[in-house]
């Protein structure tokens, strides 16, 4: 989210408001209660408390429909508190029906079921007016996006935390789309693989589904190394075009450059550069606060996927870029 969207909501922990919730609720007579969720049922080094931890630390809840972690649960998961927790995956390919057996003088849940529905349409048929709708949209979106406009020799594939061959001709594409020294991407804001083959619109858009813009900043050497050290930190490493950095990600803000380089030569502090982002990083997204130190910017007008679009036609055949701007250590 753009922080100026979240400015002044305070994000509190997962289970204290559940607990919170669960207290009021009762106060005003609740004898059921369902949570929905979208923190993910319990993932390794997730920020997020899951699904299990609410269900074993907020005693009350009866039932967890989650969500965010896409787990397609084909049995319910019973917490230490008898808490149902249930989730049906992601992209409609299920849906789920989960049933409470209530005591009707008690008020309370006494036994509970669940199961996973497979939405294809041969075995649940399909609803016409529906088919109708869709089929209107389809024909007139599906022109546009079956449009080829260049060529794949090889898949280019995202990359968590190390240099990417999408990561590198995205920022490639900026950079060129924008005249700047240096271009940066988030890793996180790369959404898809570009598969080898025919690159299509709709390729392009899988790759970038986010309406973001393109825009340049001027910067000194010392506030764009400090960028540089930011996007090494992050889970989803940043990915650069026209800077090579030598990065240690275990280091401490601030340390975890080795090397840092733009066109060819070491980073000068005092001398002015180029870089051109998105709007959702200069607006403080990922945590890119130090964008605020800009000098001077230009918006691009463009937006980035309609760079990415006239970067691919342009070159027809898209190779990935010669790796090598992004050296991570190994520890």
């Amino acid at each position: 989210a753009f922080p100026k969207n979240i400015a002044g909501l305070v994000f509190r922990r997962e289970v204290d408001v559940a607990r919170d919730a669960v207290k009021a609720l009762k106060k005003k007579g609740a004898t059921v209660i369902i949570a929905v969720t979208h923190v993910g049922l319990e993932q390794e080094n997730s920020k997020f408390e899951g699904d299990q931890t609410i269900a074993r630390e907020v005693p009350g809840i009866d039932l967890i429909v989650g969500g965010h972690s896409h787990t397609f649960l084909t049995r319910p998961i019973r917490g230490d508190n008898g808490t149902l927790i249930v989730q049906t995956g992601c992209y409609l390919v299920k849906v789920g029906r989960a049933e409470l057996d209530i005591d009707p003088e008690t008020k309370k849940v006494v036994s509970s079921s669940d199961e996973l529905i497979d939405l294809w349409p041969d075995r649940v048929g399909e609803d016409p007016a529906v088919k109708a709708i869709v089929a209107g949209h389809a024909e007139a979106v599906g022109k546009i996006f079956k449009t080829v406009i260049a060529t794949a020799p090889v898949q280019m594939s995202r990359e968590s935390d190390r240099e990417s061959s999408i990561g590198d001709w995205m920022a490639d594409c900026y950079r060129d789309a924008a005249g700047a020294d240096v271009a940066l991407q988030n890793g996180g804001g790369i959404r898809a693989d570009i598969p080898a083959g025919p690159v299509t619109l709709r390729t392009i858009f899988n790759v970038m589904p986010f309406d973001n813009t393109l825009v340049k900043l001027n910067m000194r050497g010392s506030d764009l190394r400090a960028v540089l050290d930011h996007g090494a930190g992050i889970a989803r490493i940043a990915q650069i075009s026209g800077a090579a950095v030598e990065v240690d990600r275990s280091k401490p803000a601030g340390e975890r450059l080795a090397s840092a380089e733009v066109g060819g030569a070491p980073i000068d502090d005092t001398k002015m550069y180029s870089i051109v982002t998105l709007d959702f990083l200069t607006n403080g997204g990922d945590g890119y606060s130090v964008f605020d130190r800009f000098v001077s910017s230009e918006t691009a007008g463009l937006f980035a996927r309609d760079a990415l679009g006239a970067c691919a036609r342009k070159q027809g055949v898209i190779a990935a870029p010669a790796a090598g701007r992004m050296k991570v250590r190994e520890n």
